[in-house]
């Protein structure tokens, strides 16, 4: 079971992006950031990620009993390859001022300023959103950050899953810290997620050299 944890955990890693040998400071990225802009920290606690962990290994386990069935009907044996991910990441999510969603992008894209200029000039509910208090709430506050309630307000809310490990998402907190800083207009509560998914193993993703 450990082996195969650790498995998973690689494989959720070189799927998040790029994984590099050192763990910065994602919190010290933080700078310029304008008086509009408020700023919190919240951790996703370890019995959430270990469930999801499990949910994915009992996933990949169910994927490659299937497999192996058609491929023993089909007479190709040895083929069979299961690979499957928890976290993809980064990811991002916005929402206006009553806490509905209302864009949402995993992982890293040049045109992320144009994405969020439309959001933000066009504010509409995508479909089957889910609300920011569902996100929020098996949530953690990350050291003495204060637990942030949701109010209706002029603010939108950004909020943003990463982990050590993830280069892409140190790439989109260097973005969206630059946005705001063109944009000083906007009111704006940003929320970062560790999503750290190796924390629950006791262990770290294979680092590149």
């Amino acid at each position: 079971m450990k082996s195969r944890l650790n498995v998973l955990i690689i494989l959720c890693g070189l799927l998040a992006g790029s994984i590099s040998a050192a763990t910065p400071d994602f919190y010290a990225g933080f700078r310029h950031l304008p008086a509009t802009v408020s700023l919190y920290h919240y951790k996703v606690p370890e019995k959430v990620l270990m469930a999801q962990v499990q949910a994915a290994m009992q996933k990949v386990m169910q994927e490659g009993a299937t497999k192996v069935t058609q491929a023993n009907k089909s007479g190709k044996h040895g083929t069979v390859s299961v690979t499957t991910s928890v976290f993809v990441l980064p990811q991002l999510y916005l929402f206006d001022n009553r806490g509905r969603e209302i864009f949402a992008r995993t992982a890293v894209s040049n045109d992320l300023a144009v994405q969020l200029d439309h959001a933000f000039s066009s504010p509409v509910p995508l479909r089957n959103a889910k609300q920011l208090r569902a996100w929020l709430e098996p949530l953690v506050p990350d050291g003495n950050f204060p637990i942030y309630k949701p109010q209706s307000t002029e603010k939108f809310t950004v909020l943003e899953y990463w982990a050590p490990w993830c280069e892409y998402c140190f790439v989109e907190r260097d973005q969206l810290v630059a946005y705001f800083d063109k944009h000083k207009d906007l009111h704006v509560t940003w929320i970062t997620v560790d999503a750290d998914v190796t924390q629950v193993a006791g262990t770290q993703p294979k680092t590149s050299q």
